[in-house]
């Protein structure tokens, strides 16, 4: 009797081993189960394909954006924006939440703002990082992680190391003993300043993490997978959901605000317009309180104590700029006098310093990572069908003009006819893209132009993942290698289903 000959089978990792007859692997494959199982292990197997492709292409280069955004918005967090205090900027969205926490522990605890507020807002993001792990991507989910990680540690290092942090190594001006010292009006201004550059430095941040394909997190988990599902621009989303959150927030920390954290030029002009003669302050409490204390410290506030009805006009101004600025004379204010005073501040700097903020950072954001700019591309090369097939794989579906020319590239370079191809894409497929088509054809000559707008409702601003998807199975069927471990390791699962489901048989 002739011995059959026998197959070896590896698993995908080569460490499982069947050895099974032609006839054994042909009834495996005819199992009503060996269809299923090849669909998931082919699913997997593009999986791990793309995954292995974008690894060893493009990590590298998306690690190191996300690892400059989390630098810059460390620096826009500590240098521009916690040092302005509990009464100053709020960065608007989920920040604005975990900045509101950050406040209420930095007022218990000796930790600085920046810590609390990059570690809360870490903690506020880890249920929506699951949400956009299954809505947006794995990949997309990671890199958020990763950027949210990096800038915790990134505050850890700035807060203590010694001649960098912001106390030693303050940007632009020293905010805090700008606030001791300075005039009202150079405080505020100041405060627009400090908003403009964080703004600016927080929308290259940003842009930088969808470029990418990651985000900042909070708001960003929304406003991306609604941008990429509409077709809509990231920064002006952000900046709606931003301002929304922002003024229930600055309402919120008002509400909670004791009076040293007002700031001085509403507490002056409270008191200077609400007692405008000495008749009308003379018999208060609130004067009964200051002139108390006035008096215990004579040799600081004597100005104060001198004050009667002869010279009212003349020292009222002064009296009213030192009472506003001592911290001294916080308890001598009536609790109708603090409502007030924190009513009209949710309308002051704070708000508006905050909204100029949201909307400096969601105009950088439009223009640094301009999703929707499209590009005219006049492509002329030799090479038409792979050039089409090429943009066929990368899931373009927008129209291709093709021109067929009779003319030949006649130079020292090439003599060969040439085909122009003309196709529209927005600019930040195209810069993802440009390398790959001039690899095709050394010989191609690009023309770029820009588009001032796009009418139609059949453009596509986005590449198609169904014919990318498609593109990367037609590929992967092509090679024979591939499909071979595949075939291999559906065999192997499909075998031990039908022996585990023997063994049930047989003990029933």
């Amino acid at each position: 009797m002739t011995k059959k000959r026998r197959v070896k089978i590896y698993s995908y990792n080569g460490k499982k081993l069947l050895s099974l007859t032609e006839q054994e692997i042909h009834e495996i494959k005819t199992d009503e189960r060996f269809d299923k199982i090849h669909e998931n292990e082919f699913f997997k197997a593009k999986h791990r394909y793309e995954v292995k492709h974008y690894y060893s292409s493009l990590f590298w280069r998306d690690l190191l954006w996300i690892v400059l955004a989390a630098m810059l918005t460390t620096i826009a967090v500590d240098f521009f924006i916690s040092v302005t205090g509990g009464a100053g900027l709020f960065p608007g969205g989920f920040g604005a939440i975990a900045r509101f926490f950050s406040i209420l522990i930095n007022n218990t605890l000796k930790i600085p703002s920046s810590t609390t507020y990059f570690l809360i807002y870490f903690m506020i993001n880890v249920p929506l990082a699951i949400f956009g792990y299954f809505k947006i991507g794995g990949r997309f989910a990671i890199s958020t992680i990763i950027y949210l990680v990096l800038t915790i540690i990134f505050d850890l290092i700035i807060q203590n190391t010694p001649y960098i942090n912001p106390h030693n190594l303050p940007l632009l001006i020293p905010i805090g003993t700008l606030f001791k010292t300075s005039t009202m009006g150079s405080m505020v201004l100041w405060l627009f300043v400090f908003a403009v550059f964080a703004g600016i430095i927080n929308g290259i941040a940003y842009s930088m993490t969808y470029r990418a394909g990651a985000s900042t997190g909070g708001s960003d988990w929304v406003s991306y997978y609604y941008s990429v599902k509409k077709d809509k621009s990231i920064g002006m989303i952000n900046v709606r959901i931003n301002i929304c959150t922002l003024i229930t927030i600055i309402i919120l920390n008002t509400l909670i605000m004791q009076t040293k954290d007002i700031e001085a030029s509403f507490k002056m002009n409270q008191i200077y317009y609400q007692f405008k003669d000495f008749e009308s302050l003379k018999n208060t409490n609130f004067w009964h309180e200051v002139l108390n204390i006035a008096q215990k410290n004579d040799d600081k506030y004597k100005d104060i104590a001198v004050i009667n009805p002869q010279n009212f006009k003349d020292k009222w101004l002064k009296a009213t700029e030192i009472i506003a600025r001592n911290h001294d004379f916080d308890d001598a204010y009536s609790k109708s006098m603090i409502n007030w005073l924190k009513f009209k501040f949710i309308f002051g700097p704070s708000l508006f310093s905050s909204l100029i903020l949201i909307i400096v950072q969601g105009i950088t954001v439009d223009k640094s990572y301009p999703k929707n700019k499209v590009m005219n591309v006049m492509i002329s090369t030799s090479k038409n069908q792979e050039v089409q097939q090429y943009l066929y794989n990368i899931g373009y579906n927008n129209n291709v003009f093709v021109w067929q020319t009779k003319t030949s590239k006649k130079n020292v370079f090439s003599d060969q006819e040439q085909d122009l191809l003309m196709i529209s894409l927005p600019l930040l497929y195209w810069r993802r893209i440009e390398q790959h088509l001039l690899n095709i054809d050394e010989d191609m000559i690009l023309n770029i132009t820009g588009t001032q707008s796009v009418k139609g409702k059949h453009f596509s601003y986005k590449l198609d993942n169904e014919t990318r998807d498609r593109a990367l199975s037609e590929e992967m069927v092509a090679n024979l290698k591939i499909m071979k471990k595949i075939e291999n390791e559906s065999i192997i699962k499909t075998y031990n289903k039908i022996q585990k489901a023997n063994k049930y048989k047989n003990n029933v």
